[in-house]
């Protein structure tokens, strides 16, 4: 992919989530990487980040989706990582992924918010 250079990172938070979509030259998101905190964890963005990034750019990479987003039960989580696996895989606020790592993704609204303001603020076209 001769291109992976030109696309950009664009974060955001939700607790106890962290997102990366990489947006391409043409405004269109390419790739979307999660990061879930456990409870068992502090939530600290700028881990976060980094493992959302690299989940996004293996799956760009990769072109395909990996990681499926499952709860895991044992003594490492408890009933709100179980909610937090289910809210995002559920589609509340619009997220509707099974994969940590995602090619192609169809954006919800929020994010799809989120691109457009920073297009906007680029001066690029707004998809």
């Amino acid at each position: 992919m001769t291109d992976v250079v030109k696309a950009k990172p664009l974060y955001y938070f939700d607790q106890p989530l962290a997102v990366c979509l990489l947006v391409g030259e043409n405004g269109e998101v390419v790739a979307r990487g999660i990061a879930i905190c456990s409870v068992r964890d502090s939530f600290a963005r700028r881990l976060g980040r980094e493992l959302a990034s690299k989940r996004a750019a293996h799956a760009w990479m990769a072109e395909k989706s990996e990681g499926p987003i499952a709860p895991r039960w044992g003594l490492d989580a408890g009933w709100p990582l179980k909610v937090a696996f289910e809210t995002f895989k559920r589609g509340k606020n619009g997220q509707q992924t099974a994969y940590k790592a995602e090619y192609m993704p169809v954006l919800t609204p929020r994010e799809r918010k989120i691109v457009n303001a920073w297009l906007k603020r680029a001066g690029a076209s707004v998809v």
